[in-house]
C-alpha cells in the first residue's frame, strides 16, 4: 500500500506536532503552508532540524493545490481561515483533519456553514473531520457511571482576548462533554468573567438527566498547560513529562497513555482506509452547535 502524501497548511505552533505525527503514522509529509515566504521557509527549516522532514513550501494555498498530488491536508491555520481553506480543499477531493474549531466564520452562526462542509465531504467520499482529542482518553478511564451528573473542566489555552481563548479551550470541553452525554441541551448559562479567567455554568440536559457543567478557562502562554477534568466528582489530571509520556492522574491511579494528538492522526489516517474516524459528524456538529450558543450567550452579556 502506498504511503498517503499530506501537506500541512499552517506549520508552526501546533501544526509541526502534526507534521511528527503524520510521520510517525507513516505518511509522506510532503508539503506546508505559510502565512509568507518569510514564515514559510523558517517553519520548513525547524520541521528539518527537529524531524528530519523535508518539504516544498507554498504561502499561496492554490499554488499547493494546483502542484501537488496529495492525498489529505490537517489545517492548522488561523480559525477564521478554516472554512474557506476546507471548501478549497475539498474541491481538489483531498481528505482533511481540521484543528479546532471546524468552523470559526462567526462567533455564533457555524453550525449551518458546517453542515454545509460536511454535506460536501460526504457527496466527494471524503474523510473531513475535527482534532478535538481528548475523547481517546475516555475508554481508558474505564468510567462505570450510566448517568453524567456533573462535568468540570479546567484548561489554559494560549491567546489573548475573550474569543480567542474560547476558541482555544470550548472545543475540546465540549468534544468530552459530548462524548459522555451524548446530544443535549444546553440551559441556564451563568458566566463569570475577570482579566484572568472565564467560568461557564450550564445544564446539559437529555433523557431526562440534567448534567451540571463548569468550564474554567484561564490563558497560558508557555507551556506546560494545565488540564484538568472531572466526572461526577472524580478528578482527573493531565501530565506531560520532558520525554513527551502522558499521564491522567486521579487520586486512585497514575494511567500513562498515548498522546491524544498521535491518536487523532493516527485515527484520521485509519478513517481515511476505511475505518471510524475518532470524532463521528454527529459529534462535530453538536461540539458547533453547542459553541455557537456559548459565544452568543457571552456576547449578550456585555
Amino acid at each position: 500500500m502506498k504511503k498517503l502524501k499530506v501537506a500541512i497548511l499552517g506549520a508552526g505552533n501546533i501544526g509541526k506536532f502534526h507534521v511528527r505525527e503524520f510521520k510517525n503514522a507513516g505518511c509522506d509529509v510532503v508539503a506546508i503552508l505559510g502565512s509568507s515566504a518569510k514564515s514559510v521557509k523558517k517553519a520548513a527549516e525547524e520541521l528539518y532540524n527537529m524531524f528530519r522532514v523535508e518539504v516544498r513550501q507554498y504561502h499561496n494555498l492554490v499554488s499547493l493545490l494546483e502542484n501537488e498530488k496529495i492525498d489529505a491536508v490537517s489545517i492548522c491555520t488561523p480559525p477564521e481561515l478554516h472554512s474557506k481553506q476546507i471548501k478549497q480543499c475539498l474541491e481538489y477531493s483531498l481528505h482533511i483533519l481540521c484543528e479546532k474549531p471546524l468552523v470559526f466564520d462567526s462567533k455564533y452562526e457555524n453550525y449551518k456553514i458546517a453542515q454545509n462542509l460536511i454535506k460536501t465531504s460526504k457527496e466527494r467520499k471524503k474523510v473531513l473531520t475535527v482534532n478535538t482529542q481528548w475523547p481517546s482518553i475516555l475508554d481508558k478511564l474505564n468510567l462505570k457511571e450510566k448517568k453524567i451528573n456533573n462535568f468540570t473542566m479546567y484548561m489554559e489555552p494560549p491567546g489573548f482576548g475573550e474569543t480567542t481563548i474560547i476558541s482555544e479551550a470550548v472545543p475540546h470541553m465540549n468534544s468530552i462533554l459530548i462524548r459522555l452525554a451524548n446530544s443535549g441541551e444546553a440551559t441556564d448559562f451563568k458566566f463569570y468573567k475577570s482579566k484572568e479567567d472565564i467560568k461557564i455554568k450550564f445544564n446539559y440536559e437529555n433523557n431526562n438527566n440534567i448534567c451540571k457543567v463548569i468550564y474554567h478557562i484561564k490563558p497560558k502562554q508557555e507551556r506546560p498547560r494545565i488540564i484538568n477534568f472531572s466526572i461526577n466528582d472524580k478528578e482527573y489530571k493531565r501530565e506531560v513529562t520532558r520525554e513527551n509520556r502522558h499521564f491522567i492522574v486521579s487520586k486512585r491511579m497514575k494511567l500513562e497513555i498515548e498522546d491524544p494528538l498521535k491518536v487523532s492522526i493516527k485515527t484520521f489516517v485509519g478513517a481515511i482506509m476505511g475505518s471510524e474516524p475518532l470524532i463521528s459528524e454527529t459529534e462535530l456538529l453538536e461540539n458547533i452547535k453547542l459553541q455557537d450558543i456559548i459565544l452568543k450567550k457571552l456576547s449578550s452579556q456585555k
